[in-house]
């Protein structure tokens, strides 16, 4: 590693000095702009490794938002307002008079899932940890992409990993049901892709608890808006049996049931008992017989 950290040092040494030759020539090339962007990541996520070696490299990865806002790192530099502002412009600094999210959109249309990604994250340490749901999912769905154009499962995993630490970082600046119900739909899309790549049943166990309980929370969060019998309670049933079924498949000599299936038998016997209870209400509201009904969707 000694090595390898000489030849950093010497190469921007040589940068240095062909930019003090030459400063136009850097300042005006919007790519110089974004590899020097990358470059900062990759040396903020190297000195992170250095500062807590304990910790085993896959832990170790953040994302440039947690970075940049010091992150369980309470005595880094950058946990200080005036380095993150520094850092945050120093990526956009080549596109400082455009509006960032119309820089995201841009991005994300043409391809550039990486630069999207970010910009968002930028944008998320410049505004204090909120976003809307549309930049959430522009970056969840550019991460999605590179994750499924990755080359080799150990690139996957260590993509996923930076999905799931983005999402886990998103405060959405619209507190209602329907967008925490989007972030929770993101969320088990990535523990969906995380699980795929597990190669241990704990690991898979792990995923599959989280992946329950987000579903078991989209449901309540459903079942506040619309009453039992609305097609949107009854998807989230669904989605609920389709992850039993998914355990009892995947582990069918198991010695024990996990609490977290257990509940979700629970949950969808009870909430499909509900739904009876309320098809018929439904039926004498609108003078209707069962058999007439499918589901509600108003």
């Amino acid at each position: 590693m000694d090595n390898k950290l000489r030849v950093m040092q010497d190469l921007l040494d040589e940068i240095n000095e062909l930019n003090n030759r030459t400063p136009s020539t850097c300042t005006k090339s919007a790519e110089a702009h974004n590899i020097s962007d990358d470059i900062i990541h990759k040396l903020l996520l190297i000195r992170k490794m250095f500062a807590d070696p304990s910790t085993p490299a896959s832990h170790g990865i953040m994302t440039t938002y947690a970075l940049l806002n010091g992150d369980r790192m309470p005595n880094s530099p950058l946990a200080s307002r005036k380095s993150s502002s520094l850092l945050t412009q120093a990526v956009l600094n080549d596109e400082e008079n455009a509006d960032p999210r119309e820089v995201a959109r841009s991005a994300y249309d043409t391809d550039n899932y990486a630069k999207c990604i970010r910009i968002i994250e930028k944008l998320l340490a410049k505004e204090g940890a909120q976003l809307d749901c549309e930049m959430m999912n522009l970056c969840h769905d550019s991460y999605k992409k590179i994750v499924e154009d990755a080359v080799t499962e150990k690139e996957r995993s260590k993509l996923c990993e930076w999905w799931r630490l983005f999402l886990d970082t998103v405060r959405l600046s619209d507190t209602s049901h329907d967008a925490q119900l989007q972030l929770i739909d993101c969320k088990t899309e990535c523990l969906w892709e995380r699980q795929k790549l597990a190669r241990i049943d704990t690991d898979r166990l792990r995923y599959m608890e989280q992946l329950m309980n987000a579903k078991i929370e989209a449901y309540e969060l459903t079942a506040v808006m619309f009453r039992p019998f609305h097609i949107k309670c009854l998807r989230r049933i669904q989605k609920i049996c389709a992850l039993i079924v998914d355990y009892f498949e995947r582990f069918p000599e198991s010695d024990g049931t996990p609490l977290c299936i257990e509940e979700g038998i629970e949950l969808a016997r009870y909430a499909l008992d509900e739904a009876k209870v309320d098809a018929v209400a439904y039926a004498k509201e609108n003078d209707a017989s069962l058999q007439d009904l499918c589901c509600v969707e108003v």
